[in-house]
């Protein structure tokens, strides 16, 4: 199982960054967490950060 796990991982590294971030948005729209869009719509990205940065 690491073995795919390891091919896959270094698959998707080898996709163009748009590819790539298109590959971990479907993954969060599988797992039905909000994607960062919809935190920022929500939150508001200056508020999300003046968060993280606690």
């Amino acid at each position: 199982m690491a073995v795919v796990a390891d091919k896959v991982f270094n698959e998707a590294l080898s996709l163009p960054s748009d590819a790539r971030m298109s590959l971990v948005e479907k993954l969060l729209a599988s797992l039905n967490l909000p994607t960062h869009a919809e935190i920022d719509r929500t939150v508001g990205y200056y508020d999300l950060h003046c968060c993280l940065k606690r």
